[in-house]
């Protein structure tokens, strides 16, 4: 599961629940490749200007490397909760 930033709503909203992306990037950048169109070459001005700003902000073509850090964060949280739990656990014994 992956955490969004501000304003990434405006161009995924239909990928989003409670505030985190819902589906794996692989469909996601897809996707987004897909509906904005950011492998045309072809586009009107419009176009080209939302195509940039997708890009900026939606690596697409580096989604892999995304998606191993994004587990490595998930992995670290969860280890970094239980590491606390355990020594909350200790002090209270």
């Amino acid at each position: 599961m992956l955490f969004i930033e501000d304003d990434d709503e405006k161009y995924i909203e239909k990928w989003i629940k409670d505030g985190q992306i819902t589906f794996s990037l692989e469909k996601l950048f897809y996707w987004i490749n897909v509906e904005y169109k950011l492998k045309k070459t072809n586009l009107n001005r419009e176009e080209s200007q939302i195509a940039e700003e997708v890009k900026k902000r939606f690596p697409a073509e580096k989604w892999r490397v995304i998606k191993v850090f994004s587990d490595h964060q998930n992995k670290y949280r969860y280890y970094q909760k239980a590491i606390e739990d355990v020594k909350r656990r200790l002090l209270l014994a």
